[in-house]
């Protein structure tokens, strides 16, 4: 005989997850939105659409960032009831972009597209509060970031998405 097991199993397949210490996770997801993970068997989607990049603070679960596409990113101080629109002005981000949250300082957001850009203002950020550290210079886009303090890295490709190949 069999069993239906639906709404006791916790499953789910993650772009990117990331981890308070609280223990609430964040689980960017493709075509379903960003869901939330608080130790209950359903994950409550807190932004729609593709999910992307996702980071939360290690010490305070209510200050959390999620991605959409193109580098539209966005911040919640409230555990994600409600977002601000905060994603940098870039030029040519990849579909699903990279951003990290500085382990040692959670204000420190770098986030990368054509552009590395770089913010110290935490879920306070803005739009208009990303600073552009670096141009990797067209077709070039970021494909994976990481920050530590002062030092951050940032790894590219380009051309990398397959409507910029030409046959060789």
């Amino acid at each position: 005989s069999w069993e239906n097991l639906n709404r006791t199993i916790s499953t789910i397949q993650c772009y990117y997850g990331d981890i308070a210490a609280d223990g609430t996770m964040l689980c960017g997801t493709q075509d379903n939105g960003t869901a939330k993970f608080t130790g209950e068997a359903e994950w409550p989607v807190v932004t729609g659409g593709d999910g992307g990049d996702v980071a939360i603070e290690p010490d305070d679960s209510q200050n959390m960032w999620a991605e959409y596409v193109f580098l539209t990113m966005f911040a919640s101080s409230n555990g994600g009831e409600s977002w601000n629109v905060v994603g940098p002005p870039d030029a040519s981000p990849r579909f699903i972009s990279p951003f990290e949250m500085d382990p040692l300082e959670p204000e420190h957001v770098v986030a990368g597209g054509q552009q590395i850009w770089e913010t110290t203002l935490g879920v306070a950020t803005t739009s208009d509060d990303w600073d552009a550290l670096f141009d990797l210079g067209a077709p070039r886009q970021a494909t994976a970031i990481s920050v530590r303090g002062d030092d951050i890295y940032a790894a590219w490709c380009g051309p990398c998405n397959p409507s910029s190949f030409s046959p060789g």
